[in-house]
């Protein structure tokens, strides 16, 4: 059975919503055949419109995180240089770390 939009016996000879139309139907405005099913493809498009705009939207944010993380890791990353820089530093000069707060023995610090 061809169902296609396009097949006459269906859609032409034998449509039910003609053969068998209501009297209650008093004007061309009521008759469903004349209505315009255009709305689903609009709705489609819209969706698909939508879904591209918040997929572009999600992956910027996303850029934007990634970015943001990178930042923070390289920062990390060079704080943690300059801490091994100060220790060696200290390691090599014989510098020692003395807690003045909560040490009363302060006749040991090298001056």
């Amino acid at each position: 059975m061809n169902i296609h939009h396009g097949s006459k016996e269906i859609f032409e000879d034998n449509n039910q919503f003609v053969n068998f139309k209501s009297t209650l139907i008093d004007s061309e405005e009521d008759d469903i055949d004349n209505v315009n099913f255009d709305i689903q493809t609009d709705l489609i498009e819209a969706g698909g419109k939508y879904l591209h705009t918040y997929d572009h939207k999600k992956k910027g944010i996303k850029r934007g995180k990634a970015k943001k993380k990178a930042s923070i890791e390289d920062l990390l990353n060079q704080i943690e240089d300059l801490i091994n820089m100060l220790s060696g530093d200290a390691l090599v000069a014989d510098m020692h770390w003395v807690d003045l707060e909560n040490s009363n023995n302060t006749e040991n610090i090298k001056h």
